[in-house]
C-alpha cells in the first residue's frame, strides 16, 4: 500500500503568492504529476489541510481544476486556512462526511484504512479536535482492527519550534491517549509546520509533511519567528510494507 501525503499547498488565485514569492498552484501541480508517476502507483493521495490560503470559493475552484484530471483518488482535509462551507460548496461530496463540528471520514485502502481528522478551529491558527471528534475517532478505531494511518493537520505534540508551538493542536494529549489504546494505528501524519519532522508518539511515529508551497525557516531559538522561505518544496510517501510504515520525503526540485 502506498499513500502520498501532500500538505499545506495554500493555493491562491492566479498571480498571487502565499509567501516567499512561490507559485503555490504550480508547485501543487508539480507534486501531483510527480506522485502520479511514481514507480509504484499510489493507492490514494491525501492533501492534509491548508488547501488554500484564504478559504475562498475562487481558490477552491482553482484547487478543483488542479486535481480534476488526477487518476488517483484524492482525499481532502481541513487546515486552519480552510473554510468548511466553502469546501463543501466546491466539493459537495464532502457533505456526507460531516460529523459534529467538523469533516472527518474513513477511507478503506486494500487491507488497511485511513482516518482523516478535522482540527480546524474557525478564526484560529491553532487547532483542536474536541470531545465529539475524539469520540468519533475512538469509536472508529474500536470497531476495526486493520492497520490504520491517522491524519490530522496540526501536529499533536510540541515541536521544539516556539513560533509554531503557539498554534499547536490544543488537545494533542487527548489524541495521544486515544491512539495509545489502539495498537493498530501504525502512523500518525500531520502538516502545518511547513517542514519535515518525525518524533515518537503514543506507540507509533508522528511524521510531519513539508509544504508544497513555501517552507518555514528552521529557527530553534526560544523566541523564534515564522519566516516563509523558498526552500525546496516536497511531499511524503507512506508505504505499508512487511508490517511497517516507511515514510519517504520527495523533493520537487
Amino acid at each position: 500500500m502506498v499513500i502520498v501525503q501532500i500538505s499545506d499547498p495554500h493555493v491562491m488565485r492566479d498571480g498571487e503568492s502565499p509567501g516567499a514569492g512561490v507559485d503555490a498552484a504550480a508547485n501543487l501541480a508539480s507534486a501531483l504529476a510527480r506522485a502520479s508517476s511514481l514507480p509504484e502507483r499510489p493507492n490514494a493521495i491525501v492533501i492534509s489541510g491548508d488547501l488554500v490560503e484564504h478559504g475562498s470559493r475562487d481558490e477552491y475552484r482553482r484547487l478543483a481544476s488542479l486535481i480534476r484530471d488526477v487518476d488517483i483518488p484524492v482525499w481532502l482535509m481541513t487546515g486552519n486556512h480552510d473554510d468548511r462551507e466553502a469546501m463543501i460548496d466546491v466539493f459537495p461530496a464532502l457533505a456526507r462526511h460531516r460529523v459534529e463540528c467538523g469533516l472527518q471520514y474513513e477511507v478503506a485502502v486494500g487491507d488497511a484504512r485511513l482516518l482523516l481528522l478535522d482540527s480546524l478551529v474557525e478564526g484560529e491558527s491553532s487547532g483542536a479536535l474536541g470531545d465529539a471528534r475524539l469520540r468519533w475517532l475512538d469509536e472508529a478505531l474500536a470497531g476495526d482492527h486493520r492497520p490504520t494511518l491517522v491524519f490530522v493537520h496540526h501536529p499533536p505534540v510540541t515541536t521544539g519550534l516556539s513560533h509554531i508551538d503557539g498554534s499547536a493542536l490544543a488537545d494533542g494529549g487527548a489524541l495521544e491517549h486515544v491512539i495509545g489504546r489502539h495498537p493498530q494505528v501504525v502512523r500518525v501524519a500531520s502538516g502545518h509546520i511547513h517542514r519535515a519532522m518525525s518524533v515518537e508518539f503514543a506507540h507509533t511515529t508522528l511524521s510531519v509533511c513539508p509544504s508544497t508551497a513555501h517552507q518555514f525557516a528552521l529557527d530553534l531559538a526560544a523566541h523564534g519567528r515564522i519566516v516563509a522561505v523558498a526552500e525546496t518544496p516536497g511531499f511524503q510517501v507512506h508505504r505499508l510494507h512487511a508490517g511497517r510504515v516507511f515514510t519517504y520525503t520527495v523533493a520537487l526540485r
